[in-house]
């Protein structure tokens, strides 16, 4: 399961590294606050199209830049 990423690609690890449980650094009402305000946009016509994005926190093993580096191919 794990030997195999993206339907065919192959990954660096037969078993990904352990890590932590994600945590938004936002909380959930920033969030809902921000999909009101993109629809708002949207229906003003404002804009077609929005990417909300969310910063989330990982404790992970390892070197950062090794880690991108894997991501990375």
């Amino acid at each position: 399961r794990h030997g195999r990423l993206l339907g065919g690609v192959p990954s660096l690890y037969a078993e990904p590294p352990p890590c932590g449980r994600p945590l938004p650094r936002d909380d959930r009402q920033r969030f809902v606050d921000g999909v009101r305000r993109i629809r708002a946009h949207l229906k003003a016509g404002d804009c077609y199209q929005v990417n909300l994005a969310r910063r989330i926190d990982v404790a992970a093993p390892g070197d950062p830049v090794d880690a991108w580096r894997r991501l990375r191919a």
